[in-house]
C-alpha cells in the first residue's frame, strides 16, 4: 500500500511540474520594453478556453478589438468585392513570396481576391478550374493555396458540394495561369478516384482525405487510398512511396530534418494512443513509431515542427527532438469539462496556425456558437510568454521581408517584425 502511495504521489507531482503557473502568460511581468503589445486580459483564458466559461460570463460581453499597436491596418477590401454577410469568411489565405513586391492572396467564401501590396490594386479571380479546352469546372474550386519553389501558384481541387462525385477523373491540382487569370488543370499524374473509402467511421470520397505539405521545393501528397507520393515541379518527377498503417492517417508534418510524421487514428480517443505516431523516413522507405506519455495526452490540434525540431500538438506541448514530452497546458480534463451539462461541455481550443520567423507560435480560435473565447494569439516558447491580440479570429501569413499579415472585417493588418 506504501509503495502504492508513493506511485501516485510521484506521478500527481510529475504532472503538476509539467503544468505552467499563471505568471508564464502574464505578457505585462515579461514583455520586452523594445515593442509594446495591447494585450486582453486572460490569455491563459483564450489558449485552454478554460470550462469556468459560461454563457453568462463577463468574457462573452467583450466588444470587438481588433488587432492595435505594433499592428498597423493597412486599407479595406474595397466594395463589390464583398458585402456584408460575407465579412466573417475573409480570410488571408497566402503570401506570394517570388515576386518584387508581395502578393496577398485572401479567401472571400470560396472566391479569390489577389491584392499587390506595391500598386494596392485589387482584383477578383474565379476559383473554379478550367480544363486545358477552357472549360470551366463549376462543381469544383481551388483551394488549399501554395507556391512552388519556383514561383507558381498551385491548389487543390476540392468538390463544390461534399457529396459530390465527379463524372470524369479530375487532377488533383489546378495551377494559376497569369495570362489568363485563371486557375487550370495541372497535370501531375495525380488524379481523383470516384471510388468511395471509409475515413474514421464517417465515408467520405477519396479527396477530402488528401493530406499536402512543401518542403524544400518538393510536394508531398497522401491520399487516403493509395498512400504517400512526392512531386518535383523543376522536374516533373512523380513518385510512389512504400506506406503501410494501421489506421486512417488523419494528420501530416514534415521535420526540418525531411522526415514525415503520420497521425493515425485506430479507434475514437482525445489522448494519444501508442502506435498514433509514426515518423517516416522516405530515402530508406521505413517508418517508426514515436513513443507517447503514460499519462493522459490529449491528441487533439495542429502538429507543427518548429525551427527547433521540437513537434507541437496545438496548444498541449510538444516532443523535443530528445524524444521528452513537455506538457504546456493544463491535463485536458482539468480545462475540459467531460460531464453531461451541455452548458460546460467545451471541446472548443485555438487552431495553431504557424510559426513565425522570430519563432513566436501564432494561435487562432472561433468560437461560433460553442462554449469559449475568440480571436489570436501569440506565444513564444523561449520566453514562454503570451498576447491575446484581438477578438476576431482569422489566419496569418508571413512573407519574405518579415512582415505578418492578416485580415480581419475585410481590413489588412501587416505586422513587421522587430530584427532583434
Amino acid at each position: 500500500m506504501n509503495k502504492l502511495i508513493l506511485t501516485l504521489l510521484g506521478l500527481s507531482a510529475l504532472i503538476n511540474a509539467c503544468a505552467p503557473s499563471s505568471s508564464e502568460n502574464d505578457l505585462s511581468i515579461n514583455q520586452s520594453s523594445i515593442e509594446r503589445w495591447n494585450c486582453i486580459d486572460t490569455s491563459t483564458d483564450f489558449l485552454y478556453q478554460m470550462t469556468e466559461i459560461d454563457r453568462s460570463d463577463s468574457r462573452y460581453e467583450l466588444s470587438d478589438i481588433y488587432p492595435s499597436q505594433p499592428w498597423e491596418m493597412v486599407t479595406e477590401i474595397p466594395k463589390p468585392l464583398f458585402d456584408a454577410t460575407t465579412s466573417r469568411l475573409v480570410n488571408v489565405e497566402l503570401a506570394r513570396k517570388n515576386t518584387e513586391k508581395t502578393e496577398l492572396w485572401i479567401r472571400k467564401g470560396q472566391d479569390l481576391i489577389r491584392y499587390k501590396t506595391d500598386t494596392k490594386d485589387f482584383s477578383s479571380i474565379s476559383p473554379f478550374p478550367h480544363d486545358k479546352n477552357g472549360k470551366a469546372y463549376e462543381d469544383a474550386y481551388v483551394a488549399g493555396l501554395f507556391e512552388t519553389i519556383g514561383g507558381s501558384i498551385v491548389g487543390i481541387n476540392y468538390p463544390l458540394e461534399n457529396d459530390a462525385v465527379w463524372e470524369n477523373e479530375l487532377p488533383l491540382f489546378s495551377i494559376y495561369n497569369e495570362i489568363d487569370n485563371s486557375f487550370q488543370f495541372y497535370d501531375t499524374g495525380l488524379s481523383y478516384e470516384s471510388k468511395d473509402i471509409e475515413f474514421g467511421w464517417v465515408g467520405m470520397v477519396p479527396r477530402e482525405g488528401v493530406l499536402v505539405k512543401e518542403y524544400k521545393g518538393v510536394i508531398w501528397i497522401f491520399q487516403q487510398q493509395d498512400g504517400l507520393y512526392s512531386y518535383n515541379p523543376q522536374s516533373s518527377e512523380l513518385h510512389h512511396y512504400k506506406t503501410s498503417f494501421d489506421g486512417i492517417v488523419q494528420r501530416m508534418a514534415i521535420s526540418p530534418d525531411g522526415l514525415i510524421l503520420f497521425s493515425q487514428e485506430r479507434e475514437g480517443s482525445w489522448e494519444l494512443e501508442p502506435g498514433e505516431l509514426v515518423q517516416y523516413e522516405p530515402v530508406s522507405q521505413t517508418s517508426r513509431e514515436l513513443s507517447v506519455p503514460f499519462f493522459h495526452w490529449p491528441d487533439y490540434g495542429t502538429l507543427l515542427y518548429t525551427y527547433s525540431g521540437d513537434l507541437w500538438i496545438g496548444i498541449h506541448g510538444y516532443l523535443s527532438e530528445d524524444d521528452d514530452w513537455v506538457l504546456k497546458s493544463p491535463n485536458r480534463f482539468v480545462y475540459t469539462n467531460l460531464g453531461l451539462d451541455s452548458e460546460r461541455f467545451n471541446w472548443s481550443h485555438p487552431e495553431l496556425i504557424f510559426q513565425s520567423s522570430n519563432g513566436y507560435l501564432w494561435y487562432s480560435n472561433s468560437r461560433w456558437d460553442s462554449l469559449g473565447v475568440s480571436g489570436a494569439a501569440w506565444y513564444d516558447p523561449e520566453s514562454e510568454t503570451t498576447c491575446w491580440f484581438t477578438t476576431e479570429p482569422g489566419n496569418i501569413v508571413e512573407d519574405d521581408q518579415r512582415i505578418l499579415w492578416m485580415v480581419i472585417d475585410n481590413k489588412i493588418y501587416k505586422y513587421e517584425l522587430p530584427n532583434n
